[in-house]
């Protein structure tokens, strides 16, 4: 958006502040490290009954976290498939876990063992479970199990509760990147299209095409919150109610994120979600990892970007968000520091200007309210010009011995005298929250 014609409450750039003191600004709570058993890709996560964290590296092993400990599972597995996972009960003793990946078959475990089960068709990836069935596809053709199983692939007695397969042909020739269910029905999508399969068994079964302009980039870039489909698409994130073409009006704001997507390494984009909020990963720019992440708070309507934190892929265990990313290490959300690392963060305004930009403008005083517990610190700047890093000049310092609680500090606002443009840049480290940013101005004559 327009720098000069922003609202003040909006930032040109922001890090590593969330919407949890919304409106205030508050910097976003730490990851802590789960010291994950090895360096290696984390190639997915899942999770055994919302309870139990599971994670596939890419040295080719399956492992639990349980009561703090890490426990391997099973080894062998293929070194650099994604996998995608959720759980089923249907004909099995128990509920189970299954995960594919393309390579390995269908994996499953029953709460102690991972097993192969079933008779899968190759290269069977992208798995669901949606009512008495598990779904997953084969290049552009989606697949499912006979009613009422979990390991029946290929049975076909010519009745309702046969298997299931049907191929999802579009005029780009492109295969299937997810398989997606929980607004009513299973959702297909291709890189640039979307489609949803209705009925309860094979006589009712049908695919209707939803678009044929938005798709999914690969299985991790769609989630749901709250009855509402989030879809990250090669150009734009959308969400979707059913009923309609999916929208992307509400990320409007971040659509420079996702245009400027590293086009390279696009398909190492990920969504994901700790059941309130969705969060975004992307590499931007030349970045060959995912270097950003977008958080939208739904209820609030706010985007705030994170850094510093490169996931591969997202799993939430109750409330609880996790991250794995390419050096094998997995971290929960929570805390004030990421790992030992105080979180830093950085907020810098739009352009403030007089009542028309022919004027000069001066701030006679200006102060910001703010929270900064022990420990923290923050550091505020002011910039004469619209854009750009060259001219920022500290006018206010406070250092981490100092504990404030939610009093006043001057900000020594002379250093911008007679303006046409002043930036205000805010440094952070710590769990710091800023109430309010207060400012007396004085315009100049047109000239």
């Amino acid at each position: 958006m327009d720098a000069l014609s922003l609202q003040p409450s909006f930032a040109t750039e922001t890090k590593n502040f969330t919407s949890a003191s919304y409106p205030a600004l508050s910097v976003r709570p730490g990851f802590s490290d789960l010291h994950s058993p090895t360096t290696s890709k984390v190639l997915g996560l899942g999770v055994w009954k919302d309870k139990e964290l599971h994670a596939v590296f890419g040295d080719g092993t399956w492992w639990r976290y349980r009561d703090g400990a890490w426990t391997k599972l099973t080894s062998g597995l293929d070194t650099s498939a994604e996998w995608s996972f959720t759980n089923v009960k249907a004909n099995l003793s128990d509920i189970n876990l299954v995960g594919t990946n393309g390579k390995d078959g269908v994996r499953a475990y029953n709460g102690s063992t991972v097993s192969s089960i079933g008779n899968p068709v190759a290269g069977l990836n992208l798995i669901e479970q949606y009512y008495d069935r598990l779904w997953a596809a084969v290049n552009n053709t989606l697949h499912a199990t006979a009613g009422g199983t979990a390991d029946k692939w290929q049975t076909f007695n010519g009745d309702d509760e046969d298997s299931y397969f049907i191929g999802i042909d579009t005029p780009d020739g492109e295969t299937i990147t997810a398989v997606k269910a929980g607004i009513g029905h299973v959702t297909i999508f291709k890189q640039s299209s979307m489609h949803e399969m209705f009925g309860a068994m094979v006589s009712t079964f049908r695919v209707q095409p939803v678009t044929y302009d938005i798709g999914a980039i690969n299985n991790r870039c769609v989630v749901t919150i709250g009855g509402i489909m989030y879809i990250l698409d090669r150009n734009g994130i959308y969400e979707y109610m059913g009923g309609a073409v999916p929208s992307k009006q509400f990320s409007i704001p971040v659509q420079w994120y996702v245009n400027n997507i590293n086009p390279e390494t696009r398909d190492k984009c990920s969504v994901g979600t700790n059941g309130q909020k969705l969060y975004v990963s992307m590499p931007i720019g030349n970045s060959l990892l995912p270097d950003v992440i977008l958080e939208y708070d739904p209820s609030k309507g706010t985007w705030y970007t994170w850094k510093d934190i490169q996931p591969n892929c997202f799993a939430n265990v109750g409330n609880d968000l996790y991250v794995g990313d390419n050096n094998g290490r997995i971290w929960k959300l929570g805390g004030t520091t990421d790992g030992n690392s105080p979180v830093t963060s950085v907020w810098v305004s739009k352009a403030f200007t007089a009542q028309s930009m022919s004027q000069t403008i001066r701030w006679l005083k200006a102060w910001i309210t703010a929270t900064i517990p022990a420990g923290s610190s923050i550091n505020v700047y002011m910039s004469k010009q619209v854009s750009g890093n060259d001219d920022w000049t500290i006018v206010q310092s406070i250092p981490a011995t100092t504990v404030i609680s939610s009093r006043p500090i001057y900000i020594r606002s002379n250093v911008a005298v007679n303006a046409r443009y002043i930036r205000l840049k805010i440094e952070c480290t710590g769990p710091v929250t800023i109430h309010e940013i207060a400012r007396e101005e004085d315009y100049l004559p047109l000239r």
